[in-house]
């Protein structure tokens, strides 16, 4: 064979070569040819269904487009079960009769998609927005709020609760004196409406142990009503409350005030003297209180006010206290009355450790002149003492802080029923 015959042998063996290498590179799939390299792939046809075999051949698939084909959540997983976690899979996704791109960011839906939109919105994966045009609150919108949320997508909507329209933006809704029949409502709308910060709800129907628990089960949100005992009305938002200003002195049963100590945990300014009252347990909650009044009752125990650290006056006089040791703990106390309580012990050790106390009257309660003179060694520079006041009103009820509180609690008309007391400084 002549030179020039052996050279074109050579090339058309490397040709042919060429494109049989050609040939085996190329992957049919779904009556089309794809090259190995191929990083995208559109399936148009329903009976295909070798998904795994599909990535296999093509190892730098990175997208797959099914949105020819009318899938459903099943069958989309099927296939996404099939496929490389690496491949994104775009179909377009069901809601009622409509379909939507997987890669869609916002959506607008009816009323009647609800319950179809909460089961599928976690396929939308780049789900930024989904708005409802207004709509009954439900059941079905609570779902699908909690999915938009699931997802760190922005939910807007707006519904009625008793009557008041709310939206995705209220965060105080007033309910005064609407009927709330059911206390699901509330939690519905809190599902929905999760930026809501205040649920005014006076004279709404519920009682003290519904709106309770649901201040409770939700302690981001300041649940607001009226707490009614005896013959006692008092908003759960009160700063200020005197029993003085309702009636005459009465004596009531040690769980009267129970309610009170429960749930107006916002008073700073409390006088509930000459009662009867023996158990105070419940006044712990009341954490802001700085005026405490607890004149003339049967208490025993005073453990309680060591939970109130902001308290800096407080009377109780007339009781039944032996031990004044967990006033220790009142750091603030400036103005302190114990009279007419006999036996009282841990006097001097305690009162000694209160650094701001201005006042102290404690006659009647058996001290001797000498145990008078330990405990006046013990207090602040320029603190004053009494151990001789007959009376309260020997003194104790005209200093000039004693008045400016007195000033307070008669002015309790201004925060009776609806109206919040907002405008007293108490320090």
């Amino acid at each position: 064979m002549s030179r020039t015959a052996k050279v074109g042998m050579m090339a058309l063996l490397t040709l042919m070569a060429l494109c049989l290498c050609c040939a085996c590179n190329d992957v049919t799939i779904d009556g089309k040819k794809y090259d190995k390299n191929t990083a995208s792939v559109s399936i148009t046809d329903l009976a295909f269904d070798d998904y795994a075999l599909l990535c296999k051949k093509l190892p730098r698939l990175e997208k797959l487009d099914l949105t020819a084909l009318p899938l459903s959540p099943a069958q989309y997983n099927s296939i996404v079960s099939q496929t490389d976690q690496a491949v994104r899979v775009i179909w377009n996704v069901p809601i009622g009769e409509k379909r939507y791109p997987n890669m869609t960011e916002t959506l607008t839906l009816s009323d009647s998609d609800l319950s179809a939109a909460a089961d599928v919105l976690p396929y939308f994966y780049r789900l930024k927005d989904v708005t409802v045009d207004s709509c009954e609150l439900s059941e079905a919108l609570g779902r699908l709020a909690e999915s938009v949320y699931a997802q760190n997508a922005t939910f807007h909507g707006s519904s009625e609760v008793c009557g008041v329209v709310i939206d995705s933006t209220t965060e105080k809704v007033n309910l005064n004196r609407k009927k709330v029949s059911d206390p699901a409502l509330i939690r519905l709308a809190l599902q929905v409406f999760p930026n809501i910060k205040t649920f005014e709800m006076c004279d709404c129907g519920l009682g003290n142990d519904v709106m309770g628990q649901l201040r409770e089960d939700y302690p981001h949100v300041t649940f607001i009503w009226v707490v009614r005992f005896e013959r006692f009305a008092v908003r759960t938002d009160a700063q200020v409350f005197s029993t003085l200003e309702y009636e005459k002195v009465r004596a009531y049963d040690e769980n009267t005030f129970a309610p009170l100590f429960r749930y107006c945990t916002e008073l700073r300014a409390l006088d509930v003297g000459h009662h009867g009252i023996v158990d105070i347990s419940g006044i712990a909650n009341l954490k802001k209180l700085q005026v405490l009044i607890l004149g003339d009752n049967y208490i025993r125990d005073i453990s309680p006010l060591a939970e109130l650290k902001d308290l800096y006056y407080l009377e109780l006089f007339e009781n039944r206290i032996k031990d004044v040791s967990p006033l220790v703990n009142n750091q603030n106390l400036m103005d302190l009355c114990v009279m007419y309580n006999t036996g009282l012990q841990n006097t001097a050790a305690t009162t000694a450790k209160l650094p701001h106390l201005k006042r102290l009257y404690l006659s009647n309660c058996g001290f001797s002149k000498n145990e008078v003179a330990e405990i006046r060694k013990g207090l602040p520079k320029n603190c004053e003492i009494n151990s001789k006041a007959p009376s309260l009103s020997e003194g104790w009820r005209w200093n000039e802080r004693t008045i400016a509180l007195r000033n307070v609690f008669s002015k309790w008309d201004k925060v009776k029923e609806f109206r919040q007391w907002d405008d007293v400084v108490y320090q």
